[in-house]
């Protein structure tokens, strides 16, 4: 894993109630060919994980309303191998940590159709946050990982993308009450997307996506 420390230093600025300002961190993804890399996903890793941000149609980013201290910073794209960066964020600072190239990574997943997504609501206790997770499995159960997953309202933008973990599962904390999509897509290509899921308050979904195999005699590439 190649790791990067991006480092800035800025007089501590306090507004008129004495509270530490928040700051924040851009970039450009791109490729060796130094082409800007749409749609990569950049996520804060630690000190706590949240949900990420997808950069622009030029491989651009911008995450704001960070806290000052260390934080890593993870960069993935379909296709590429992810890079973490050490951030360190200080007072009402606008931290750039420039252009960063993604090297290609190995070849993703074969998946053939994706199964009909199997939705289940969990009723929470009286102070939890409504959430939608969920797992991505291959056609043998096995996890997949890496799949990049988008969370957009109904008729509206990507509000927030994550990518599935080691045991192929994914989450969104704190997703306020309404209808939403849920996009996934592995190396590049959406393979599916799961419409009409109905969050309500003081419940979780979980969702559980599978994949068919491909038919006898079916070459992958």
């Amino acid at each position: 894993m190649v790791r990067w420390i991006v480092c800035a230093v800025a007089l501590v600025v306090t507004g008129a109630n004495g509270q530490v300002a928040s700051g924040s961190v851009s970039g450009t993804v791109v490729d060796a060919t130094n082409l800007g890399l749409p749609g990569t996903l950049v996520t804060i890793e630690s000190p706590m994980p949240m949900a990420g941000i997808l950069s622009d149609a030029r491989g651009r980013f911008v995450i704001d309303g960070i806290p000052p201290g260390m934080y890593t910073l993870r960069i993935q794209a379909s296709g590429f191998l992810p890079k973490e960066l050490e951030v360190e964020i200080e007072d009402a600072k606008d931290i750039s940590v420039g252009r960063v190239a993604l090297d290609f990574g190995p070849v993703p997943p074969c998946l053939g159709s994706p199964n009909k997504p199997r939705i289940s609501e969990t009723k929470l206790r009286v102070d939890g946050r409504p959430g939608v997770s969920g797992s991505a499995r291959g056609e043998r159960g096995g996890a997949i990982e890496d799949v990049i997953v988008r969370l957009l309202p109904e008729g509206s933008n990507v509000i927030a993308a994550t990518r599935s973990d080691q045991r192929g599962e994914f989450m969104f904390a704190d997703v306020n009450p309404g209808v939403y999509y849920l996009e996934f897509s592995v190396g590049g290509s959406e393979f599916t997307r799961v419409p009409g899921l109905r969050v309500r308050k003081g419940h979780a979904l979980e969702v559980l996506l599978t994949w068919q195999p491909w038919p006898p005699g079916h070459i992958c590439l």
